[in-house]
């Protein structure tokens, strides 16, 4: 007998690992040596993924300390992952023995006519019960909540890129705003100018009433324009309110108009495999872990479980009349627990797993191949931007030197003050491009850093190519 049981363990144990040797590990996804466009860099590297520090802005460094600290969804993700980290303990407790104790106390009084007999009984036992994990099943459990807690950390981040991003965005579209108020108002009082003018003109009969009419509509239309810039200001303010929770405090007033100096944020080189920091990729890539483990999990629940167990235990009865009985026992033993017939329920569900496991990892895929889109797009609208930038800037000083030759003419009395009023408004309308145009910069500049997982870092970067080089130097020479 004894020999039919250890033969049982020993191919037990033998198909366990035939079975686990055939596992699909998690595959890595080779991805290119770098980007083919311009990318993004900064000269003082951060501890942190505080990308906005390069924007050099102090209001938008509180806001975002503000957020930090206020915003509910960043301490909701804070006790998601404390949360992990006890699954985690409590996953690496069952890898040892258990110990448990039991007493118990009784008294009982039994009675006859001519006596009354009262007997006093105790016990106390310990016990000690170990479940061996001799297929891994235990260990698969274990490292799942491992990965598990290294997702929630990743959901941190997730949270905290999201949210820097939101407000960096919403902090310079109000910048936008706010200059753009600036030239619609000065725009609005060069055509009030005009309207005068035109008023002189027409009851002088020297004008024309469809030019007044015309001009009268295009006030209409600013002070419409003006209206819903105001608007926008408001929903913006409101927004970085709530992202940042600042409900109580007034000290901001929130009068920002300027936008990050182009050069200071967009200079060369981002190596690709940059996109394995991102918190959305290594998230598909603990999850592709994951579903690996139970694959594993679900292969060791279709062989037998062993659990060890030792008891030590005393008892005492102590009668009032009679002698007091002593007894101390101790055992040990284990058992086992093999399922013999279950439908296939067992099987399918590693089956189950297994397919679960290519979705995971197509899923990790996808999440790689968007990531490249995101920061290729990124990289391109910064290029396309830039330049449009440089374009209207030179248009724009064109249309400055001419509104000093218009005033420098009205002031010798050889240009009209009509001439001058047109000159003025003309300078404003490449102004308001710009504005646009150079929020459109900086929204792609922070969209790039949200794409690299905001590591973009000089520092970073160099440290990341120089790696890249060592290991690609390693495996040509070992192919060689």
């Amino acid at each position: 007998m004894k020999k039919q049981f250890f033969h049982f363990i020993f191919f037990s144990v033998f198909f366990c690992g035939c079975m686990n040797n055939n596992l699909k590990p998690p595959e890595e996804i080779e991805v290119p040596s770098n980007f083919s466009k311009p990318g993004l860099s900064e000269k003082n590297p951060e501890k942190r993924i505080d990308f906005w520090k390069k924007f050099k802005n102090r209001e938008l460094n509180v806001l975002m300390d503000m957020a930090l600290k206020n915003n509910p969804n960043v301490k909701s993700a804070y006790s998601n992952l404390k949360s992990a980290k006890y699954l985690v303990k409590q996953a690496d407790s069952v890898l040892y023995p258990q110990i448990n104790a039991v007493g118990s106390a009784q008294t009982k009084t039994n009675k006859t006519k001519n006596s009354e007999i009262r007997t006093d009984t105790y016990s106390i036992a310990g016990e000690i019960s170990y479940e061996a994990d001799l297929f891994g099943k235990i260990r698969a459990r274990k490292n799942i909540t491992a990965f598990t807690q290294q997702i929630e950390l990743e959901d941190v981040k997730t949270i905290y890129i999201n949210l820097a991003s939101n407000i960096c965005e919403l902090y310079y579209n109000l910048a936008a705003l706010n200059k753009k108020k600036q030239l619609q108002e000065k725009q609005l009082q060069i055509m009030e100018k005009q309207k005068r003018l035109l008023q002189k003109r027409y009851e002088s009969g020297v004008s024309d009433y469809s030019l007044l009419l015309d001009i009268k509509t295009e006030i209409y239309e600013i002070k419409g324009a003006l209206k819903e810039t105001e608007r926008l200001q408001k929903a913006s303010i409101t927004g970085l309110t709530v992202l940042t929770g600042n409900f109580k405090n007034k000290n901001f007033e929130f009068k920002v108009n300027t936008f990050p100096k182009m050069q200071e944020i967009a200079p060369l080189g981002i190596p690709s495999e940059i996109i394995k920091t991102r918190p959305d990729v290594k998230t598909a890539y603990y999850s592709l872990k994951i579903k690996n483990l139970e694959v594993a999990q679900k292969t060791a629940e279709r062989f037998p479980s062993f659990n060890l167990t030792a008891k030590l235990s005393r008892n005492s009865t102590d009668p009032d009349k009679g002698p007091s009985v002593y007894l101390s026992a101790w055992s040990l033993g284990g058992e086992f627990l093999a399922p013999v017939l279950d439908w296939g329920r067992r099987r399918n569900a590693v089956k189950e797993a297994k397919e679960n496991w290519e979705s995971s990892f197509y899923n990790y895929k996808e999440t790689i191949l968007k990531s490249f889109k995101e920061i290729e797009d990124s990289i391109n609208d910064i290029e396309k931007l830039n330049e449009t930038i440089k374009n209207k800037e030179l248009a724009y000083i064109n249309l400055k030197t001419k509104l000093k030759l218009s005033k420098k003419k009205y002031r010798l009395g050889i240009g009209s003050y009509s001439e001058l009023l047109n000159s003025e408004l003309e300078v404003i309308s490449p102004q308001l491009e710009l504005t646009d145009l150079k929020k459109r910069y900086t929204t792609s500049v922070i969209s790039l850093a949200k794409a690299c997982g905001a590591q973009w870092t000089t520092k970073y970067i160099q440290k990341k190519n120089q790696n890249y080089k060592t290991k690609r130097n390693k495996n040509e020479s070992k192919k060689a």
